[in-house]
């Protein structure tokens, strides 16, 4: 190895160190926001409690960690599970390496792009009434067209979803049209021109009778983060519990972030009991229709697992995924988007209850201490959950 080659791969080593000690600040100081403090300020949790936790994570992970997060997410459900998984190590560590090569994430949180993808493995996305990717104008089967033909589209679809296709986290940049007339189409291309080419104009989504029932003002989403993992020399692919975010208030977007409220949702599409706001506010019933949580079941639901775990087969590169997926009128999953970086771990936490791990968090702690451990080129030879590697005969 030449003098610059050892330099090169010394900074690179050093950069990623910096990144997980820099993401591990970030989430450790978001845990003593006020608002967040004053959710578990009230919440001791007993020596029996502390011993679990400690042995849990000193003889899995090799290091004591600070209580907050669990504080924190048993204060909305009174609910303590030692296997809770601070956001401080699954943002900076476990999401870091489960995405070895950052590049197929940014492809896969492209909304021009991961349409394609899925729709190449058969899960369906919202329709396109027009496109724009690298400043390139298309329409709905990718055939180049002007600006004034996409203001036509715009105005023949009556109704449209026009989102950033990158960076549009929490509903940032998006707006709903959901009438178009002539008045407004200048409106609407100001706008496009303001998102630089990087763009994509939807339909708008009706979501199934079931979903609608609940809050028929926005398009209600499933959280389902999957990730691939290996147990006893078996790869597989799994999800974490699944949440549903409603939105309220005659909102059209239904992120904690934006106002919305989270509800667990079980495997066969029963809601639980209590939905949440971000900062604790809590509702047995949805304030604006009245409908009660508790027993409700989502029509459909067992295929947005499988379309989710499909999904997470078609690019394993990204070990790990937080998709977004409703139900359409048709009782269809739709994907609506991915999202690889920053997970939404403390979603499913307070709303189930328990870690996101649950029965696999021992063998995730003992991989993410190894891979830190590791210099970037050697993590290669123990990929997603793997621990030894198979000596050469």
């Amino acid at each position: 190895m030449s003098i610059k080659e050892g330099l090169k791969k010394r900074l690179k080593n050093f950069q990623d160190k910096r990144f997980i000690s820099g993401h591990r600040k970030v989430e450790l100081n978001k845990s003593i926001e006020a608002e967040r403090v004053k959710l578990y300020e009230n919440i001791i949790l007993t020596e029996k409690q502390i011993r679990e936790i400690d042995n849990l994570f000193l003889l899995n992970y090799g290091e004591k960690i600070p209580y907050n997060w669990h504080r924190i997410y048993t204060s909305y459900t009174g609910h303590f599970d030692a296997y809770y998984f601070p956001e401080y190590l699954y943002i900076s560590e476990f999401e870091h390496f489960m995405i070895p090569d950052k590049q197929y994430a940014d492809v896969m949180e492209n909304k021009n792009i991961i349409s394609i993808l899925a729709r190449g493995v058969g899960v369906e996305t919202p329709g396109i009434v027009c496109s724009c990717a690298a400043g390139m104008l298309r329409d709905s089967n990718y055939n180049l067209i002007t600006m004034d033909v996409a203001l036509e589209l715009i105005l023949d679809a009556g109704a449209v979803f026009i989102k950033p296709t990158v960076d549009s986290g929490s509903g940032k940049g998006c707006k709903l049209y959901s009438s178009i007339d002539p008045t407004i189409i200048e409106e609407i291309k100001n706008y496009l021109f303001l998102l630089k080419g990087e763009y994509v104009v939807q339909n708008v989504i009706r979501c199934h009778d079931s979903i609608r029932k609940i809050y028929s003002e926005s398009v209600n989403t499933f959280r389902v983060i999957t990730y691939r993992w290996i147990k006893e020399g078996k790869p597989f692919v799994t999800h974490m519990p699944v949440i549903m975010r409603i939105g309220c208030g005659r909102n059209y977007l239904d992120n904690a972030h934006a106002g919305g409220m989270f509800i667990g949702v079980e495997d066969n599409g029963e809601l639980h009991k209590i939905a949440f706001t971000e900062f604790g506010k809590k509702y047995n019933m949805h304030p604006d229709t009245d409908l009660v949580f508790e027993g409700y079941c989502i029509e459909n639901f067992d295929k947005v697992i499988v379309a989710a775990e499909k999904m997470a087969c078609a690019l394993p590169q990204v070990g790990v995924v937080n998709w977004d997926f409703t139900i359409n009128s048709e009782g269809l999953p739709v994907l609506v988007e991915a999202n690889c970086v920053d997970g939404s771990i403390w979603l499913i936490e307070i709303a189930h209850g328990v870690g996101g791990f649950k029965e696999n968090t021992e063998s995730v702690l003992k991989w993410i201490a190894l891979q830190k451990k590791l210099n970037i080129d050697e993590r290669k030879k123990y990929p997603y959950g793997l621990m030894t590697v198979e000596k050469e005969d």
